[in-house]
């Protein structure tokens, strides 16, 4: 209730009104309800000017407190409204544009690889909410307008990443000069379960190089892998530098061990690229019931195992990053490098399939809970946020509507960002 009124209560008519309600709970209640009532006063010391002076009268009292937090909040909006500067009302009155549970794991990243210069929300590293979107459930994805498929995701994109994979990277020697990891990209499957190898790839993304992790688990009983490696081949541009590839040196049966492969990206950036892939390993025999190798002296036997091929699209350099009030930043990021554009969206027999399969192809994060779609809406408007690579902020605004005459799904989309390339890159993943 308190954090209500700290919100609304300076925006109304009369606000002097809530004045001594609040007050009253910094002298009659227990600690955690006066330290906020301490914060929703700090709200209207720096909403109403009128009300400053007394509010601050208040606000010193509340330094004698007997509670540390008490003390701590009034301390710190005293010498904000004491200030009065627009610096000081935005501190006190914006929420942090980073939710604080990943504040912690940006801050823990930054502390693995610190960056010179005062410590800022912008310095800090971009950290993702990685908590899942569903797919769309269609097996007739096959594009928006032009027949470009749109990926309907698969079980593993669904699973949260660890979060230990930029420690995991500083430690090897060839990917300590970098820089800061900006995202991991959720592993995809590269083989069938089935199969007798299972191999799957987790993008890293860095500044200047992308980081491929390939976790390869051997499901042979009678075999030992030595020296496996991933071979890629880029087919689309030829553009792309091979900066170094780390081996595993053996992987025994039932053991999953990794393989890295690191390419320098081009110079003009990434918009789109395809890898062939290729497994390549020595397999010596080994005793099922003990694992040990039956020939010692055995160089093993070469060997390839093709798998699925890798893309590289806009998407893998999105960050999904949410922002607190997405009309506040709409307009913040203005309309310098505004695209706009229409399409239709046939393949889809419901908005909630459209929004979820163009929400997961832009790799963007829906904000304010527009992600859901209501049950039976013939129209619904998707706020979408992210970063990409280099720190550039992109959002984007989608309207998805049902025609009235033939009930296909057509969607407007407006994309903002602090780039005019960026936004022509998100635009050209529709």
């Amino acid at each position: 209730i308190l954090h209500l009124l700290g919100e609304e209560g300076p925006s109304t008519e009369h606000p002097a009104k809530f004045i001594r309600f609040i007050y009253n709970r910094i002298i009659l209640e227990n600690a955690h309800v006066r330290a906020a009532a301490v914060s929703a006063l700090g709200k209207f010391g720096a909403k109403v000017e009128s009300l400053r002076p007394s509010i601050i009268t208040l606000l010193t009292r509340s330094q004698l407190d007997e509670d540390d937090e008490v003390r701590d909040r009034a301390t710190f909006c005293l010498s904000l409204l004491r200030k009065g500067s627009e610096e000081s009302k935005h501190v006190l009155l914006d929420p942090l544009p980073i939710k604080p549970h990943l504040l912690l794991r940006s801050l823990e990243m930054y502390k693995l690889r610190p960056t010179p210069g005062a410590l800022t929300f912008d310095s800090l590293p971009i950290v993702e909410d990685t908590t899942p979107i569903a797919p769309a459930q269609n097996d007739e994805n096959v594009g928006l307008e032009n027949g470009t498929a749109i990926p309907a995701g698969d079980e593993e994109t669904k699973t949260e990443l660890p979060q230990n994979y930029a420690e995991e990277l500083l430690k090897i020697p060839e990917f300590a000069d970098l820089g800061q990891l900006f995202r991991s990209v959720p592993p995809k499957h590269l083989t069938e379960s089935e199969t007798e190898y299972l191999v799957r790839c987790t993008k890293h993304i860095f500044p200047h190089h992308i980081v491929f992790q390939f976790d390869v688990t051997n499901t042979i009983n009678d075999q030992l892998l030595t020296d496996v490696e991933v071979v890629m081949d880029e087919t689309e541009s030829g553009d792309w530098e091979l900066f170094s590839s780390i081996p595993a040196e053996s992987i025994p049966y039932s053991a999953t061990k990794t393989t890295y492969v690191c390419y320098k990206t081009p110079e003009e950036g990434v918009h789109k690229a395809n890898f062939m892939n290729e497994l390549k390993f020595r397999t010596k025999s080994v005793d099922p019931n003990t694992g040990e190798l039956e020939d010692p002296d055995d160089e093993g036997e070469e060997e390839e195992f093709p798998v699925d091929d890798l893309e590289m699209s806009a998407a893998d350099l999105m960050a999904k990053v949410p922002v607190p009030n997405f009309r506040t930043a709409w307009g913040m990021i203005g309309d310098s490098a505004e695209l706009l554009d229409k399409f239709q969206l046939p393949q889809y027999k419901s908005l909630n399939d459209a929004v979820k399969a163009v929400v997961e192809f832009l790799g963007l994060e829906p904000c304010e809970g527009t992600g859901t779609v209501p049950h039976n809406a013939v129209g619904h408007t998707v706020f979408l946020s992210g970063v990409y690579l280099g720190g550039i902020k992109v959002l984007a605004r989608t309207l998805f509507s049902v025609s009235a005459s033939d009930n296909t799904i057509m969607l407007k989309i407006a994309i903002r960002s602090e780039s005019p390339d960026v936004s022509q890159l998100v635009l050209d993943c529709i």
